[in-house]
């Protein structure tokens, strides 16, 4: 697979060897370990930009969170930089266990508890439809002869 990088996409200084890139990969945490080395596996001399990019969102965003969301590329598949930096972009950081109970649901921001059966969200943000049923019944006294 012959790859030629542009002029403009070789770093102005002297690049790491790829395993050394690939060694400071593994020591920040052993799920970006595993998707930078699958990175450059599938990518090769091209992946390097793309493992430097895992290790500076490691630095910006701290290595549990960036180990949480490389954790969220294996688990799904996807093994590419851009997954990772998207997944920290567009927080909050939900854990990848999930929800144990409504209240947990209910302290995230942004969040509304709808007390109805059925919603659904409506065209716009903040807009939802539910239905809303009510039975009258009239009950009247026949007399029997």
């Amino acid at each position: 697979m012959g790859v030629a990088l542009k002029e403009e996409d070789h770093p102005a200084r002297t690049p790491l060897c790829v395993s050394q890139v690939l060694w400071r990969a593994e020591r920040a945490g052993s799920q970006m370990g595993t998707l930078c080395n699958l990175i450059y596996r599938q990518q090769g001399e091209v992946g390097i930009r793309r493992i430097l990019g895992v290790l500076s969102l490691a630095k910006k965003f701290g290595t549990a969170a960036t180990e949480d969301a490389c954790a969220a590329a294996l688990e799904m598949g996807v093994h590419e930089y851009r997954f990772v930096r998207r997944y920290l972009e567009r927080g909050p950081q939900l854990s990848l266990s999930g929800f144990h109970s409504e209240d947990e649901i209910s302290k995230l921001p942004g969040v509304r508890v709808i007390e109805a059966a059925d919603v659904f969200p409506g065209p716009i943000t903040g807009t939802y439809a539910f239905s809303r049923q009510t039975v009258q019944r009239n009950l009247y006294q026949i007399p029997l002869h």
